[in-house]
């Protein structure tokens, strides 16, 4: 039961866990010497971790190059990676959330609206490719020959029909899988530290 002195807390389930009340998030400036905590924020326990993300990069001005900001998993995504990235500053999050996409979507290539699939891995361009914005994803078709000796045909996992292949993909996908191989370089340890 909710305590009735405090109306706006509130009650979820979270990493098999029960929690009542706010969650804060909290923004450190990090320098060679010292720390500074910058920007905080309370906001209801159902409140995202992105979003916090989102409403921190929406108030801020550009940064200086060679900013950075480090956080969590549950910080990712291509809406933060792109609004970091118009603020002159580098998204690095430490851990990845969801489940891992195969790394070969990583060298898929996406028309910029993040819409369209226009190269496979393979180097393959679809004959027609539609936008399915219901779950956004990109539905391409390749002819079949395109795919049939392909190397990269068992982890694709695309489905041949009887005149061509048919491949959905979403532009999100190749995002987190550009996100994995980042995390495997040596830069990326870096940053972690």
């Amino acid at each position: 039961m909710l305590n009735p002195s405090d109306p706006e807390a509130t009650f979820r389930y979270k990493a098999g866990g029960r929690h009542l009340g706010y969650v804060g998030n909290v923004v450190e400036a990090v320098g060679e010497k010292s720390s500074l905590v910058i920007v905080y924020d309370y906001q209801q326990n159902t409140y995202a971790d992105n979003q916090f993300m989102k409403d921190y990069l929406n108030e801020k001005k550009d940064f200086s190059d060679g900013s950075f900001i480090v956080a969590d998993g549950a910080y990712s995504g291509e809406e933060n990676s792109r609004l970091a990235s118009e603020h002159n500053l580098k998204l690095v999050t430490t851990n990845f959330t969801g489940r891992k996409p195969d790394e070969i979507y990583a060298d898929f290539v996406f028309t910029d609206d993040g819409k369209y699939l226009i190269k496979c891995k393979n180097n393959r361009v679809p004959e027609d490719c539609i936008y399915d914005p219901g779950n956004e994803r990109s539905v391409a078709y390749f002819r079949i020959s395109d795919c049939e000796g392909c190397p990269y045909k068992e982890r694709c996992q695309s489905r041949f029909l009887k005149t061509r292949v048919r491949k959905e993909v979403s532009w999100k996908s190749v995002g987190r899988a550009k996100q994995l191989q980042y995390m495997q370089t040596e830069e990326f340890s870096e940053y972690a530290k």
